[in-house]
């Protein structure tokens, strides 16, 4: 690869990563926690709440290059100190999909405006251990 193609491929994948970036901070509700970051799926992304205040899901960029949407499915949301099931959709090397399943174990922090979060699930048939911080 020439070294014009490779700046601006690198220009390009800048580009979209800062625009996902900027998009996902302007998605930040004013309930807390908003946003996370971690080496999980989404590594850094926002937290989405319902209409009934509960969290319901995660999405955002990860650190593989791409896209990650997570939804939490138990009736009340993702609930602080227990186990909650997941699963999740998102992208690899910005095309390549993922889907993943799992069980999510947050521990509350700040009086519940901070989350340190446990993942345990399985990325297609690959299983992983993830931790990360809502904020």
């Amino acid at each position: 690869m020439n070294r014009s193609l490779r700046a601006a491929t690198a220009v390009a994948l800048a580009s979209v990563l800062l625009i996902g970036l900027l998009g996902q901070v302007a998605w930040a509700e004013d309930q807390e926690p908003n946003r996370l970051f971690g080496l999980s799926f989404p590594s850094f992304g926002s937290v989405r709440y319902n209409d009934e205040g509960q969290i319901r899901r995660t999405s955002g960029l990860n650190f593989a290059l791409g896209f990650s949407a997570r939804y939490y499915t138990g009736d009340e949301g993702l609930q602080p100190n227990r186990f909650n099931p997941y699963w999740g959709w998102g992208t690899l090397v910005i095309v390549l999909p993922y889907i993943e399943f799992g069980l999510s174990y947050p521990f509350e922090l700040a009086d519940g405006e901070q989350f340190a979060v446990i993942d345990i699930g399985l990325l297609y048939f690959i299983p992983y251990v993830s931790v990360s911080i809502w904020y």
